[in-house]
């Protein structure tokens, strides 16, 4: 990992993919999806798909990386009551669940810049929506 320690370095793609190597296979699962969609399709919708494609990407790169799978709370388990944004944050501080970041390139995997760049280079991997309601 030579050369990855810069705390100051801009995430990009290739910087990304070389503190986390997954992310290479989420790429190979959009090509797929790409080489796959038929030319004739009538329906095609890429903001619909890169939804998908972001949910897979969640506990790789941006904020839900620190969170351990078996130990991340159940939003569905809240209980929800009429009070002030400060008692509500404060009861319910979903830092005490975030692992701490221990190396620059862990720090760096959880910014929203670094979420922003994965997803911004999955997305321009998509064809232009077709058919559906964005257009």
């Amino acid at each position: 990992m030579a050369g990855l320690t810069d705390p100051d370095r801009r995430p990009d793609w290739e910087y990304l993919v070389q503190c986390e190597s997954r992310l290479r296979e989420i790429e190979q699962m959009v090509d797929w999806a790409v080489k796959y969609l038929p030319d004739s399709a009538e329906y095609w919708c890429a903001n619909r798909f890169i939804g998908h494609v972001k949910a897979i990407m969640d506990p790789f790169v941006g904020m839900g990386r620190g969170y351990p799978v078996e130990e991340a709370k159940n939003p569905a388990d809240r209980e929800i009551k009429v009070k002030t944004l400060d008692a509500f944050l404060a009861e319910h501080d979903d830092d005490q669940f975030l692992r701490p970041a221990t190396t620059v390139q862990e720090s760096l995997l959880r910014s929203s810049e670094a979420y922003d760049a994965v997803s911004s280079h999955l997305y321009a991997k998509l064809p232009h929506c077709r058919g559906c309601s964005c257009l």
